[in-house]
């Protein structure tokens, strides 16, 4: 039984953001982490955004964006609904994935689609985003894992920590530059 659809979503400039994926494999996630910065075309970020999926065809899911989401609410109320404990970020990722396990299917359905203006609710607090969005990893990942998986939630810990600081030093350089005054 279908439990959640998700549309094609675009950005407001017409690109197709990848809005329904597999729930990412260890390897995709650390080195698109680790690579997705200076390399954003590497085959781990290419597998962890579906980057090589065709958008114009319907197909099952992992889960699909929050952007846009449309849930059976027998299979909401079966999972019970989004997870409180996540502030912002993976929410979606999380529900699905609990859909899935509860023996509920997802699927993405591009006949369908919307424009998702991103990062308005983001923009005014930039920093606060980013660790916002890297707890939710976190969080995610805590419940995902289990076994030998779980050893690896240290290590995780301290490259998210890393990550998350790096990221908000391009993000403070970035600004910084901007708001130089153009030279004569």
């Amino acid at each position: 039984d279908l439990g959640a659809l998700g549309p094609a979503v675009f950005s407001t400039s017409g690109d197709h953001y990848p809005s329904a994926r597999q729930v990412p494999q260890l390897r995709d996630v650390v080195g698109h982490g680790t690579l997705g910065l200076v390399m954003p075309k590497n085959r781990f970020t290419r597998r962890y955004q579906e980057l090589d999926f065709d958008p114009n065809k319907a197909r099952d899911v992992d889960w699909v964006s929050g952007a846009m989401i449309w849930l059976r609410r027998s299979a909401l109320d079966q999972v019970g609904g989004f997870d409180d404990d996540y502030f912002m970020y993976v929410e979606d990722v999380d529900l699905c994935w609990r859909l899935g396990r509860a023996g509920w299917r997802v699927a993405y359905e591009p006949s369908g689609s919307v424009i998702h203006l991103g990062a308005v609710s983001t923009q005014r607090h930039p920093y606060r985003m980013i660790v916002a969005h890297h707890r939710s990893l976190w969080r995610f990942a805590v419940k995902r894992w289990t076994g030998v998986k779980k050893i690896l939630l240290i290590p995780a810990a301290i490259y998210l920590s890393f990550r998350a600081l790096t990221l908000i030093g391009f993000k403070a350089l970035s600004l910084r530059r901007m708001s130089r005054p153009l030279k004569k």
